[in-house]
């Protein structure tokens, strides 16, 4: 998957070259519904990043029993960001400011 991910990367669009690629853990039962396309989104700390709409997510799965990474990977697409700063509606102070969560949807080459 990530081969495709680098032949595809002379093919990006100018909007998604102003964007970033994060490579994360991604637990066994999260990679599994995030690639069948069930779990739509993806509960992350936000204070050690700067996610934004567009950006691409490299999920490598991470089995946290062995303490590996499994060898698995797959591409997502940052859609929409609830935090903090965009909070939804129920108020501003329903997620912690160091949170945020990421709508995600498999890039169109994973799908």
């Amino acid at each position: 998957m990530l081969d495709q991910m680098n032949n595809s990367s002379t093919h990006l669009s100018s909007r998604e070259r102003s964007t970033s690629v994060h490579y994360l853990k991604c637990w066994p039962q999260f990679f599994d519904e995030i690639a069948s396309g069930r779990k739509k989104h993806d509960l992350r700390r936000a204070d050690d990043r700067n996610f934004k709409v567009g950006d691409t997510l490299v999920l490598e799965e991470y089995d946290p029993e062995r303490e590996a990474f499994t060898g698995r990977s797959l591409m997502v697409e940052v859609t929409y960001i609830t935090s903090a700063n965009l909070p939804c509606a129920l108020s501003k102070d329903a997620l912690h400011p160091s949170f945020c969560i990421l709508s995600i949807g498999l890039r169109p080459e994973m799908a």
